[in-house]
C-alpha cells in the first residue's frame, strides 16, 4: 500500500527532515523575514549587499571586492596597502610584465 506511505510523510513533516529541500517557496520566504538567520542566503541579494557596503565599508572588507570602481580609487591611493588586490586588475599585471619581462 504505497498510498499510505504518502499519506504519512504528508502528515508528519518533522520525521521526514529531507522532503523539506522540496519546498523552495517557503525557504525564500523564510529568508526575507529573517535574513540574519540565514547567512549564506544574504548573498542571493546583491543590491542589498551593495548597500552594505557603501553605508559600512570597513565592517564588509570582503565584500568591497564587489565594486572595482572603489579598488582602483584606494590602490591608486596606497598600491603597499592593498598588495593582493592589485591581482584583480590584469591590464596593470599586464603592464608590468611589458616593463620588466625578467
Amino acid at each position: 500500500k504505497t498510498t499510505q506511505i504518502q499519506d504519512e510523510t504528508s502528515a508528519t513533516q518533522g520525521r521526514n527532515q529531507c522532503n523539506s529541500r522540496t519546498k523552495p517557496v517557503q525557504l525564500q520566504d523564510e529568508t526575507s523575514a529573517n535574513p540574519g538567520r540565514n547567512q549564506c542566503n544574504s548573498r542571493t541579494n546583491p543590491e542589498q549587499i551593495q548597500d552594505e557596503t557603501s553605508a559600512n565599508p570597513g565592517r564588509n572588507q570582503c565584500k568591497s571586492r564587489m565594486k572595482p570602481v572603489q579598488l582602483q580609487d584606494k590602490t591608486s591611493a596606497n598600491p603597499g596597502r592593498n598588495q593582493c588586490k592589485s591581482r584583480t586588475k590584469p591590464v596593470q599585471i599586464q603592464d608590468e610584465t611589458s616593463a620588466n619581462p625578467g
